[in-house]
């Protein structure tokens, strides 16, 4: 009895020792397969991450990375284009600065020379009547053969004054009158008509397609210029016939032309007082013209 007590506990107890074997292996063998998969999946992972790192960096160096010949075409490239921009904007600044030098020089010389030819150009103010039947016609010149002078016959008065008076008879109608330049008692000049169109001034159709007309203003009914109306009216007939190329001969009054009284304080025939001081003005404008 009792030895079959032992047998039963002895089965017992190796069966016991059999499981407990057998857990042990079973978690010796899990822990090896953790550590198995685990560090096949840690290598893994450092593989691919290396694998990251080198396609990066190789990338970068990819992109940064240029042949010498690349490089030193490009830099080539770059000094031949900055060469030819610096050339060119040298060549521009070159050709402005010489432009602008002919332009100076071409000024300065017109500049001069008409300040030479003509001072009282500077006194020329250009009011030009509004064109009409009675005072400004817009018709051409034929030609520029003569310089006539005339006096306004209306002493004291101004040369702004006569010039109104012509522009007036565009709405008056009063007569048909006009002159090219009206002359001031200050020696101020003012333009009325261009020099190329006809004036209404002498008396004559002829006379008047082809010439240029001077109105002087006087301060008393004598008609005698005073000193500035003179000295403007010497420089304008020099400047006139230097600029058509006139003689003293084709400087003439009205006097000249009609035999009116015009102007008065010059108006007489050869041996007279009055064209004695005719001859004077036109010896004067010979002076000025030397």
């Amino acid at each position: 009895m009792s030895s079959e007590i032992l047998k039963k506990s002895n089965r017992k107890g190796n069966s016991s020792v059999l499981k407990l074997i057998l857990t042990v292996l079973l978690f010796v063998i899990i822990v090896l397969f953790a550590i198995i998969f685990g560090t096949r999946g840690s290598r893994e992972t450092k593989t691919t991450t290396d694998a990251s790192v080198s396609t990066i960096e190789t990338t970068e160096q990819s992109t940064s990375y240029k042949s010498p010949e690349t490089t030193t075409a490009t830099s080539i490239e770059t000094t031949t284009e900055t060469t030819q921009t610096d050339s060119t904007s040298e060549e521009t600044t070159e050709t402005t600065a010489t432009d602008s030098l002919t332009t100076t020089e071409t000024e300065t010389d017109e500049t001069t020379e008409t300040t030479t030819i003509n001072p009282i150009v500077d006194k020329i103010e250009v009011q030009l009547l509004v064109i009409n039947k009675y005072s400004r016609p817009g018709t051409k010149l034929t030609s520029v053969d003569w310089i006539i002078v005339h006096y306004v016959a209306n002493p004291g008065t101004t040369a702004q004054q006569n010039r109104n008076y012509f522009n007036g008879l565009a709405t008056s109608h009063k007569t048909s009158a006009s002159a090219h330049f009206v002359i001031g008692l200050n020696g101020e000049i003012i333009q009325c008509i261009p020099l190329d169109e006809v004036s209404y001034n002498a008396g004559s159709t002829d006379y008047n397609r082809t010439s240029i007309s001077i109105e002087c203003c006087h301060p008393d009914a004598s008609g005698q210029f005073n000193e500035a109306t003179y000295q403007s009216l010497v420089q304008l007939v020099s400047f006139l016939r230097e600029q058509y190329g006139l003689s003293r001969e084709h400087v003439i009054r009205h006097y000249d032309v009609t035999g009116k009284d015009c102007p008065k304080y010059w108006a007489g025939k050869e041996g007279t007082e009055q064209y004695a001081r005719w001859k004077s003005f036109l010896d004067d404008v010979d002076k000025h013209l030397k």
